[in-house]
């Protein structure tokens, strides 16, 4: 399959379904910098905000290199992001990339919190 070139990217954008206790979250966002080691990634910092419909999170993992779409997709994925979201990411960076700047459409609105 044909790709073109790819996005960068240095912010990693999580969707959770629910708001989890403080030290869930506190725990959650550890072991997602664990796991982003793996990959040799550092998180620098971390932007949270409750969801429109304020039965959720979504959080900024903002990393220390630019990734491609692709690599993006994956990691956001492997970090927990929503799946039927991850779903759609994926058709976007594998089958529409022409129309990869709607990557994460989403989270095109400003945050509000900060941690």
């Amino acid at each position: 399959m044909k790709r073109a070139h790819s996005h960068l990217a240095d912010v990693l954008k999580i969707d959770l379904d629910f708001i989890p206790p403080v030290e869930w979250f506190r725990e959650w966002l550890f072991t997602r910098a664990v796991l982003l080691k793996l990959y040799d990634i550092e998180i620098k910092k971390v932007n949270v905000c409750t969801s429109s419909s304020g039965k959720g999170l979504h959080i900024w993992l903002h990393i220390d290199r630019k990734i491609g779409d692709e690599e993006k997709a994956k990691l956001q994925f492997l970090l927990g992001d929503d799946h039927r979201r991850s779903a759609y990411n994926n058709l976007r960076v594998t089958y529409f990339r022409p129309y990869s700047k709607l990557f994460d459409v989403l989270f095109n609105y400003k945050f509000s919190d900060s941690l």
